[in-house]
């Protein structure tokens, strides 16, 4: 049990949340109540390490969007070739 929530710790700071699934797929049975503390105390850090890539990601995405729209409105209004 340690081991995992030593993995875990260090998933959570190295902001690996590909080792942060790794590790809540196979999350053990926790016998003592401190570890199920801790544990617990882990993944609802990592949920929101989750949910500030997942806005970082949003962020992105807008950002190709306004990206591609405005390459398009350049394109049809013959702004195109000053870009190529």
């Amino acid at each position: 049990m340690a081991q995992w929530i030593n993995e875990f710790k260090i998933a959570v700071i190295e902001e690996d949340i590909d080792k942060i699934r790794e590790l809540i797929l196979t999350m053990p049975s926790f016998e003592k109540v401190e570890e199920m503390k801790e544990a617990f105390s882990l993944i609802g850090e990592a949920k929101k390490l989750v949910q500030k890539h997942k806005n970082q990601v949003a962020i992105e995405m807008d950002k190709i969007r306004k990206s591609k729209k405005f390459l398009e409105t350049a394109k049809t209004e013959g702004l195109y070739e000053v870009f190529s």
